[in-house]
């Protein structure tokens, strides 16, 4: 049975705060990669971004562990690909580098703690596989972050995201890993994303982005709640947390991480519309 202690649960609050405004400009992102303005399309947008949503929610209770894996690997790709100041100068070797710190050296430096968090979410003895599939990924993290960091001391490139990196790391050694992992998301991911996010929206779109903003994250929250109480209500309150803010971001993010990471042309767009 997992417990959580006053600070781990103000660090999933502060997952949630951040987390749920962290999508809010999507649409907006999605009109100035090309996405058709019109009525008809807006509304489609928004259906094909339930449907994912939906889809996460159902596949996870259906397969928790085939999609909470998958879920890890889509999770360090996004991250790897978001925490590169420079973004058009990165390679392979820095996307590993950086993205692999979620969904392997956390949950390496505190298995224990870890694997209380999987066990909710995938059941006790998936939770051991899944741990030791990530245990097979440290050392190949670990060539690579040798070969990243010989990078940023010969070429010069990556100082500060280097810099950040290692913070990071000494952090998941110390800390427990959902305040490690609070600590970056809050700190270092969402102001990030937020702040690349409000430079490439049009200053005339800017106000209808923040009521777009606003109006999920509300929507966002509401149906949290709904699930806290009445779909989640045979769990304890803190399985319940868990549940809630991991498999309730993972509808959100999914949907947000192609259309972040893998959208990224008018051309594309039309071709899927």
């Amino acid at each position: 049975m997992v417990s959580l202690d006053i600070y781990n649960s103000i660090a999933l609050i502060c997952v949630l705060i951040f987390g749920i405004p962290h999508g809010g400009f999507d649409a907006a992102i999605a009109r100035k990669r090309g996405w058709p303005q019109s009525f008809n399309y807006y509304v489609l947008f928004h259906i094909y971004y339930i449907l994912i949503s939906l889809s996460v929610i159902f596949i996870w209770f259906l397969h928790p562990l085939f999609f909470l894996t998958i879920f890890l690997i889509l999770s360090g790709i996004h991250f790897g690909l978001s925490d590169i100041k420079h973004r058009q100068s990165m390679d392979f070797i820095s996307i590993i580098a950086h993205g692999s710190l979620i969904p392997i050296v956390i949950p390496y430096c505190s298995q224990a703690e870890v694997n209380s968090f999987f066990a909710v979410l995938v059941g006790s003895q998936n939770s051991l596989i899944l741990l030791q599939w990530i245990n097979y990924f440290v050392l190949p993290w670990f060539i690579v972050m040798i070969i990243y960091s010989y990078r940023v001391f010969s070429k010069k490139r990556y100082t500060y995201d280097y810099i950040s990196l290692l913070f990071l790391l000494l952090l998941a050694f110390l800390l427990p890993p959902i305040i490690t992992f609070s600590i970056y998301f809050c700190f270092f991911h969402s102001p990030r994303h937020i702040k690349l996010t409000l430079k490439e929206i049009p200053f005339m779109d800017k106000r209808r982005s923040f009521y777009e903003a606003s109006s999920y994250s509300l929507i966002a929250i509401l149906g949290m709640l709904y699930f806290y109480n009445y779909i989640l209500g045979h769990y304890t309150n803190s399985e319940r947390s868990l549940l809630i803010i991991f498999i309730g971001l993972a509808a959100l993010t999914v949907p947000h991480m192609i259309l972040v990471d893998y959208i990224k042309h008018k051309s594309f767009v039309e071709r899927n519309v």
